[in-house]
């Protein structure tokens, strides 16, 4: 439920990093050809339709970068009609082929369904959380404070919340504290250990690093949250 734990701004975090992914993948671990890199070029100068028809193509042929770049335009209703349940489409195909922005946001989709979808949106952000997602980072990070829709694990939620305030998402850091007061000294070593551990695996799979820094938020958590997360 939102609101509830620390994460009272989980979904306002999500919303506003979605909006802020759409051409990432042009300077992806992807080689942009010169027709692709046209899409990335009219969709800067405003020509959104330009765009989708020189990515189409690409999606045809299951490019991630492109069919999530068409999620996200249809995701938002830009350049075409907005249609989410098109841009389901193409974020699952995206997924499917190991794109973690793609993971991140269908994941969003999913858990803001009524009622969530909340297993497989977990599911999605661990996977875009353990590709170096920050905005998946921090919802998995609250899911193991919360212990919503996971069993609650405080150093779960540390390691996780750790890697996305280190990443910049504003509200992890807020969440860190609070879950640091939860912990004693050998559970932050070993969570800091995790942490470092999951970074490593990470590189180890040929990820890299440069996640979209969010911008700065002023959603806080409130001690009120923090009761409602300990059931006090």
């Amino acid at each position: 439920m939102y609101g509830a734990g620390i994460g009272p701004c989980a979904w306002r975090v999500a919303t506003r990093l979605l909006r802020g992914a759409l051409l990432l993948l042009a300077v992806s671990a992807w080689p942009a050809r010169a027709d692709f890199q046209a899409g990335a070029e009219a969709y800067s100068r405003g020509d959104y339709k330009a765009a989708v028809d020189e990515w189409l193509p690409y999606a045809a042929n299951n490019d991630p970068r492109a069919l999530f770049n068409l999620g996200q335009m249809h995701r938002l209703g830009i350049g075409v009609d907005k249609d989410l349940v098109k841009a389901e489409q193409y974020y699952r195909r995206a997924a499917e082929l190991g794109h973690v922005g793609a993971q991140a946001n269908l994941g969003s989709m999913l858990y803001d369904r009524t009622p969530p979808q909340a297993t497989e949106a977990v599911a999605l952000w661990r996977q875009a959380a353990r590709g170096g997602d920050a905005k998946s980072q921090y919802l998995l990070g609250v899911q193991f404070f919360n212990g919503e829709f996971v069993t609650r694990d405080y150093v779960q939620a540390y390691a996780w919340l750790s890697l996305a305030a280190t990443a910049g998402v504003r509200e992890a850091v807020d969440a860190l504290a609070i879950t640091r007061t939860y912990l004693d000294a050998p559970a932050i070593e070993e969570a800091t250990k995790l942490a470092g551990t999951l970074v490593m695996l990470h590189y180890a799979r040929g990820g890299r690093a440069g996640h979209a820094r969010p911008r700065r938020s002023r959603c806080r958590p409130t001690r009120r949250s923090r009761a409602a997360a300990s059931g006090r």
